[in-house]
């Protein structure tokens, strides 16, 4: 995917990305630190630069505005609880994964890739143990079976029996400040 990074004064770095298949321009801000502008492939950048420009007001609003300095803590607190409880839980339901890394997520509580490498919000630690463990199990079964189809939610079930109760709550919570 062919992506362009310009520095705009009033806004900062902005990552500006082709995609085949698009018909519409999409802006996100994905960190602290740069605006994301998806757009299609057959537009030129200028159009895309031009768009940023009009939406620089709604940049301004919207960009998430944690400060390095209050992740530091969360990130070292996170690292310390959450590191030997993936490992305790994997080991208790037999099941392996590669890395383990954190980090400060806007929308998701972890992910999984296919190295099975394992990326865990910092803000899962302000919920409740439950729900913790709930989004490392889950993580977990990514080791196993990527997708979310049927044989992940079996799968899930059978090592958390109230995954869907406890999914329900999750979604009710927000991971960012």
């Amino acid at each position: 995917m062919p992506v362009k990074e310009i520095n705009l004064p009033e806004i900062g770095l902005v990552k500006i990305y082709k995609r085949q298949g698009l018909k519409n321009m999409r802006l996100s801000l994905p960190r602290t630190d740069y605006v994301r502008l998806t757009m299609p492939a057959w537009l030129p950048y200028k159009a895309g630069i031009v768009f940023i420009k009009q939406k620089q007001e709604w940049i301004k609003i919207n960009k998430p505005k944690i400060k390095p300095a209050l992740k530091k803590p969360i990130k070292e607190d996170a690292e310390a609880y959450l590191k030997p409880r993936l490992s305790e839980l994997a080991q208790l339901h037999g099941y392996s994964y590669n890395k383990v890394s954190f980090r400060y997520l806007k929308s998701r509580w972890g992910s999984c890739n296919a190295k099975k490498e394992i990326t865990l919000n910092i803000m899962l630690m302000h919920l409740p143990h439950k729900l913790i463990d709930h989004v490392l199990v889950h993580e977990l079964v990514h080791t196993k079976i990527l997708k979310h189809g049927p044989d992940f939610w079996h799968e899930f079930e059978t090592v958390l029996p109230n995954a869907k109760h406890q999914r329900k709550v999750l979604n009710k919570q927000h991971p960012f400040i």
